[in-house]
Parts: C-alpha cells; structure tokens; sequence
C-alpha cells in the first residue's frame, strides 16, 4: 500500500484504509504487522499525480490471498494499480503447482509458513495445490516482460535464491531489489555459502548489494567477510548500477557514512539486550513453538526496536 501511495503520489492512498479493509491481519499472528496504519509515506501535492502506476502483490496462501484480493476491491486500490495475484513463485522452468497450507490450516497473515508444511502424507492432508511460476513466467504472463520494473521486493521463507535465479531477465531492467536472508529453506540446503552465490549472481546481473539497516547500509558486493555465510536475519537491498546510477549513488554513500560511524547496539545496552533477547525467545517455547517460529513471533520485533533506539541514540550524539 505505501508502494502504490508513492508510486502514484496519492493521498487518497492509505494504510488506515487498508488496515481496516483487513481485520483478520492480527499483530499477533504477522511479523511484519500488515495491518498497522503507522508509518506512512509523505505524499507531496506539487508533484501531481501518477495514473500509470501497476503494483503487483504475489501470495501463495490461499487463506491470505482472499484477504488481499477482497480488501483491494474494497478500498478501491485495485483501481488505482494494485493488483492480488495467487502464485507461489519458484525456478521452475514451466509453469505449474505445488501444495500451500490451506485456510483451514492456517489463518490469514501468518507470515512463516509455506511449501515446507506440505512434504509428508500426513501434512498434504492440510495443504491445496496453487499455481507456481518463475517471474520471467510471471512478467510475460501480467503483459509487463519489457517494461522496466522499479522494485522488486521479495520474502518467501527461505525460498529467496530460488526466486531471484528465475527472475534472472527481469533483474537486469529492476531498478530496486530487496530480499531476505536467514537460516530457512534453500539458504540452509543450497550449496554453501548461499548467499555469497547470490550476491555474486545479482552482481552478474548489475546490482549492487547491501545488508540493510535503520538508516544504515553495509555492502557486501566486493565486500565479502566469510562470517556473512553464518545463519542469522537480515533484509538485503540491491540496486541496479545501470538502471539507476542516482540511487546507487546514493546507497554507497550511505555504506560510506555507516562504516563511518559504527553502531553496535550490543555494546550501548550490554546487558539489557542479550537478556532480553533470551527472555522473548524462553516465551516463544514456553508456549509450545519451535525455535525458528518463536524468533520470528517474538524475538526479531525486539531487536528490530531495539536497533532503533540504538540509531536514535546515536543520531542525537551527532546532532550535538
């Protein structure tokens, strides 16, 4: 939704409409809060509005899908360039299905679940097939395969290396790519390091990638450390060298001003954090989660806060 508010520079685009055309998107069950209404893009007027602008939102789980597909009717959004579509999108080289957890399994907006759920006899019993395509696929299929793409914004569980790989045309004309890194999926079963292999494929392609934080960057295109290869969290940002010299300008030098001023946000809270940390995790198994699902649930918000406030921190000491 801030997407297409930015895209079009519009102000009738809201997230407050959004959150309330999606009441089943609970804070509860969604890491990433889809239906919180705070931190919206700042629209300015004297720039006029865009009518050309096409925002593609890709979701495999059936009972999520509904939700997205009936709230952009609802709001009007679909009319403005958003369009819902249910795909889970892989690296196969023809279009077909696999099996997605279905609404009676889980509920709208949980985030962490996918193809996995599905492997045994007994998990397929929850699970219906959904269409697969590559983006290649995808692109040709929405009639958008020459046109340039702005961003591409990718999180599917662990699955990240195998969507970019068969985006491989498409990257080479999108400005903008950002995906997830962690110990799930295809990170942890591709050959190692996965994501050195990634970033050294987007880099074939054009892009320059970084690991991205609260108003930081730290590239890891021609900047490899081996202990990247380690299972952790984080988002990855790319941008297009070719496409967009502006912004890659821009990103590096925002890497430059990060290295310029390290931040560890263990050091300025040395006890509070790890503790805590410990803490949200202990919560998560207490109430019967694996270890990877009480990260998500409860853990990875705490730290993302907790970076904030450490940025904050550090921005006042500049300031002064």
């Amino acid at each position: 939704v801030n997407l297409l508010r930015m895209g079009r520079n519009d102000p009738s685009i809201g997230r407050h409409a959004w959150a309330a055309a999606t009441p089943e998107f609970k804070s509860a069950t969604s890491v990433c809060q889809q239906n919180n209404a705070d931190g919206q893009f700042n629209v300015h007027g004297s720039m006029g509005m865009r009518e050309d602008v096409r925002i593609f939102c890709v979701e495999p789980m059936p009972s999520t899908v509904a939700v997205l597909a009936r709230a952009a009717s609802e709001t009007g959004f679909q009319t403005a360039g958003l369009t819902v579509r249910q795909y889970a999108i892989n690296n196969d080289e023809a279009v077909g299905s696999t099996l997605f957890p279905k609404p009676a399994a889980q509920s709208a907006g949980v985030e962490n679940v996918g193809i996995d759920q599905c492997t045994s006899k007994k998990m397929r019993q929850n699970c219906e097939p959904v269409k697969t395509a590559r983006v290649d696929h995808f692109v040709d299929l929405e009639g958008i395969a020459d046109t340039k793409i702005n961003m591409l914004t990718i999180d599917v569980e662990g699955w990240d290396y195998e969507v970019l790989q068969g985006a491989s045309s498409t990257l080479e004309r999108t400005e903008y790519v950002e995906f997830e890194f962690n110990w799930r999926g295809k990170w942890k079963d591709a050959p190692q390091p996965a994501v050195k292999n990634a970033i050294n494929f987007l880099d074939e392609k054009g892009l320059t990638c970084y690991w991205a934080g609260w108003n930081m960057l730290w590239r890891i295109t021609d900047c490899w450390m081996d202990h990247y290869a380690g299972w952790f969290w984080s988002n990855v940002a790319c941008v297009n060298r070719r496409e967009n010299p502006v912004l890659a300008r821009i990103m590096e030098d925002k890497f430059l001003a990060t290295i310029g001023r390290p931040v560890n946000f263990f050091k300025e809270y040395p006890i509070g954090a790890k503790r805590s940390y410990k803490q949200y995790l202990e919560e998560g198994l207490r109430q019967g989660m694996d270890s990877s699902t009480a990260n998500d649930t409860f853990v990875l918000p705490y730290l993302r806060k907790v970076v904030l406030e450490a940025n904050e921190k550090e921005n006042m000491k500049d300031s002064k």
